[in-house]
């Protein structure tokens, strides 16, 4: 069984505490860089045409761009 002291339950409060102040902004970002038209956001979101689109413009831009490069062309 386990012994709740003070020291276990202060901890868990603020575990608790933090992560449910961070899950609504981690959630949010997402989104928002997927309507900002981020490639990645917009891969991971399903919106293949839209990511590859993003990632060729990339490219058109930065034709060394490692990162648009290794995405796949054919999703």
């Amino acid at each position: 069984m386990v012994e709740l002291n003070r020291r276990r339950v202060i901890a868990g409060i603020g575990l608790a505490a933090g992560t449910a102040a961070v899950a609504p902004l981690l959630g949010a970002s997402a989104g928002a860089a997927a309507e900002a038209g981020d490639p990645d956001a917009l891969l991971k979101a399903g919106r293949f045409d839209e990511a590859a689109r993003g990632y060729e413009e990339t490219l058109g831009k930065d034709p060394d761009n490692a990162h648009a490069r290794a995405r796949p062309r054919a999703f």
